[in-house]
């Protein structure tokens, strides 16, 4: 048996549809821009609980932009148009090369890059080792 945890941080228990859903459950019982708080989104448009969308989802759309909202008295409402809204596909606009400017070449009057001198031991060992290679 799976552990249940008695207090959910996401939201009021799976079991608890607010009253307004209760009372109109389908998303077509409701106008384009009737305010609906969060819970009230969750519960009309992903019913059941434990899907893929939670309170927490929703709060993180709110937080990052995705889903517009309207703050009263200290809640925040939204419209089933803006549900919807988030809720639809967009494209994404690949990254291009174009959005990165091509780097710059060196200035003329730039100084050439500093090779630095070979160790004169490794140079004598290098120097056998073909002398070595041609011999054989």
């Amino acid at each position: 048996m799976p552990f249940e945890p008695r207090i959910r941080v996401d939201g009021p228990p799976r079991d608890v549809v607010p009253e307004r859903v209760r009372l109109r459950p389908l998303v077509s019982d409701w106008s384009e821009h009737e305010l609906i708080t969060l819970p009230e989104v969750v519960a009309l448009f992903w019913p059941g609980g434990g899907g893929p969308v939670t309170l927490t989802t929703i709060r993180t759309a709110v937080r990052d932009g995705d889903l517009d909202i309207v703050p009263i008295a200290g809640k925040f409402f939204t419209t089933k148009a803006a549900v919807i809204r988030m809720a639809t596909p967009r494209p994404h606009p690949a990254p291009t090369s174009a959005t990165m400017p091509p780097p710059s070449p060196p200035p003329a009057d730039a100084p050439a890059p500093v090779v630095p001198a070979i160790d004169p031991v490794l140079e004598r060992i290098r120097a056998r080792r073909l002398r070595a290679k041609s011999r054989s």
